[in-house]
């Protein structure tokens, strides 16, 4: 049996997917790989193509989503569909950076059973061509590989967000994680996220960074702590450093979502609305579950760091934190 699944959520990257292909095909451990192409939504049998020419060079499976539902959706189809002890993802229009991508990051998780998610070092290309180097990302799904059994003890799955998505799958893991199943960071790159400019997340329009990453996050943020709550874990007394570490991670959020808006008020303000109104329904409906004695002790600290994290030195912070609230 093959030890990785790739998986590729696939809508309308017909332009692009014989590239993202090419890479897998110079992986140095292709006998140990297979290709899971999930097709979100497209007409049955539009993809059948590939098998012509690439069929003989990997093993390719195609499957079909019935209907558009977004790239978290897809990747969980391909999760179903696979069985590889070993998962990784790249969007249908990116590369691995190199033949070695998938050996090194296999490597450390045979090498170790502990590890349960390895994230590496991903590369952005940049309208000008220039790269940027993402190190210990915990956000994106690019140059990261999972353990399956982890996945499936603890029912971790994308939901049906179509922004952010990836966040909530991630954020889920970091909630999880200890010692004896715990995250593995590396500075070796294997993964290259191309350039195109009408991707999702670079419309002109910036309506994904102004309007839908907001919403998409505070929608991912509160499916976390369901997630959690559904566990039994948030009212578990043996369990008081897990609920730390959500609570902690609600404040860093909603604070996050101050920033967002605040940008999204100075650049984009015909979106305000409607992203205040997804900001406020996380607010009822999660951040005021946070106990008071947590906010009054962390919220302030917590709120300061993710401040002195961003540049608002060109951003006009129309409301304060304690306005926004």
């Amino acid at each position: 049996m093959s030890k990785v699944a790739v998986i590729i959520p696939t809508y309308k990257a017909h332009d692009t997917i014989k590239r993202t292909l090419a890479s897998i095909y110079t992986q140095t451990v292709l006998k140990d790989i297979n290709v899971y192409l999930a097709v979100d939504g497209e007409e049955r049998g539009s993809y059948d193509y590939l098998l012509g020419i690439f069929n003989r060079l990997l093993d390719i499976n195609i499957i079909y989503g019935k209907e558009n539902k977004g790239p978290g959706i897809a990747r969980q189809l391909g999760i179903n569909k696979s069985k590889e002890p070993y998962i990784t993802f790249i969007d249908a229009d990116d590369t691995f950076e190199s033949a070695y991508a998938i050996e090194k990051m296999l490597f450390y998780m045979e090498l170790d059973p502990t590890i349960v998610r390895l994230i590496s070092t991903f590369y952005e290309e940049t309208a000008n061509k220039q790269t940027v180097a993402h190190t210990n990302d915990h956000v994106w799904m690019h140059g990261k590989m999972f353990r399956r059994t982890f996945l499936d003890t603890h029912k971790i799955r994308f939901n049906d967000t179509r922004a952010c998505e990836d966040v909530g799958f991630n954020r889920k893991i970091d909630m999880l994680e200890n010692k004896q199943q715990r995250t593995q960071e590396i500075q070796e790159v294997t993964y290259h996220w191309m350039y195109r400019h009408n991707s999702i997340v670079r419309q002109e329009d910036n309506s994904y960074t102004y309007r839908e990453a907001i919403i998409g996050l505070a929608d991912n943020i509160t499916d976390v702590y369901n997630f959690m709550v559904k566990k039994g874990i948030m009212k578990n007394p043996t369990l008081k450093h897990i609920h730390l570490k959500v609570h902690r991670l609600l404040v860093d959020q909603f604070a996050s979502m101050w920033i967002m808006y605040n940008h999204t008020l100075y650049k984009r303000k015909e979106y305000a609305e409607e992203v205040l109104k997804g900001i406020r329904k996380f607010y009822k409906n999660t951040y005021k579950k946070i106990p008071k004695d947590f906010i009054k002790m962390y919220e302030t600290s917590i709120v300061t760091h993710k401040q002195n994290e961003h540049d608002l030195s060109r951003v006009e912070i129309s409301l304060t934190f304690k306005q926004f609230k």
